[in-house]
C-alpha cells in the first residue's frame, strides 16, 4: 500500500515566535489529502523540543531497576506528586550519539555506569504539535546501596533523588498508575516483554 511522504507537504511559511528552553515556530502548510487534492493552507505552531535519548537503569542479577525522582512543572496540574519517578533521560548534544547521552546522563543523574546497553525503540513525543523524538535503551549495570543517593548538576539546577525497586515492584508502580509518565512507562513495558530474552 502506497504512503504519502513528506513529499506531499509544501511549507507556505515558517516564522520562529518565541525562544527559550523550547522553541515554537509558526507554520503555514498544505499537504495532499486522501482523496488525491490539496488541502487549503493550514497555520500550526510546532514545538521543538529537540532529540532525547533515556535508559532504564538494570541489574539483571538482582532483578531491580533504578528510578529517579525529580520535580516536573508540567505535571502540577496533573499529578497530586509532581515529582516524578522516571528512567533516566537527556538531550542528546550536538556531537553526541543517543548511546554516548545515556551514558553521560546515568553517571550525572544517578550515579550509575552503564556495563551494556540494549536499544528498545525510537518514538516520537507528541507529533501533533511538537518535533521531538526519543530514543529509548535497557541499561545493563550493577545497582549497590551506593546507587542510591540524591544527585544531578547544580549548574542545571537538578535535585535528582535515585531510588531502587525490584522489577515486579516498579510494574506494581505502574500498573497501579503511580507511574504514569510516558518514557517510563514504555521502558518498564518493554522489560516486562523481553525479559526473558536479556
Amino acid at each position: 500500500m502506497k504512503r504519502y511522504t513528506k513529499n506531499e507537504v509544501l511549507i507556505v511559511s515558517r516564522k520562529n515566535k518565541y525562544s527559550g528552553f523550547f522553541s515554537i515556530d509558526e507554520i503555514v502548510l498544505k499537504h495532499k489529502l486522501f482523496d488525491g487534492s490539496t488541502s487549503q493552507e493550514i497555520k500550526r505552531e510546532l514545538i521543538s523540543r529537540g532529540k532525547t535519548a533515556g535508559v532504564l537503569l538494570y541489574d539483571k542479577e538482582q532483578d531491580k531497576v533504578a528510578l529517579i525522582e525529580q520535580f516536573r512543572l508540567g505535571a502540577i496540574e496533573h499529578h497530586p506528586h509532581p515529582w516524578l519517578y522516571e528512567i533516566v533521560l537527556g538531550y542528546i548534544d550536538n556531537n553526541d550519539s543517543p548511546s554516548d547521552t545515556v551514558k553521560r546522563e546515568a553517571l550525572e543523574e544517578a550515579n550509575v555506569k552503564i556495563n551494556k546497553l540494549i536499544p528498545m525503540h525510537s518514538f516520537m513525543v507528541g507529533p501533533g504539535g511538537s518535533d521531538g523524538i526519543c530514543h529509548l535503551f535497557l541499561g545493563l549495570c550493577n545497582i549497590t546501596e551506593d546507587t542510591v543517593g540524591v544527585y544531578g548538576l547544580e549548574d542545571e539546577n537538578e535535585d535528582i533523588k535515585v531510588h531502587v525497586f525490584t522489577r515486579e515492584e516498579a510494574y506494581a508502580m505502574l500498573e497501579s498508575g503511580e507511574i504514569n509518565n510516558a518514557t517510563t512507562m514504555l521502558a518498564l513495558q518493554w522489560l516486562e516483554l523481553n525479559k526473558g530474552k536479556i
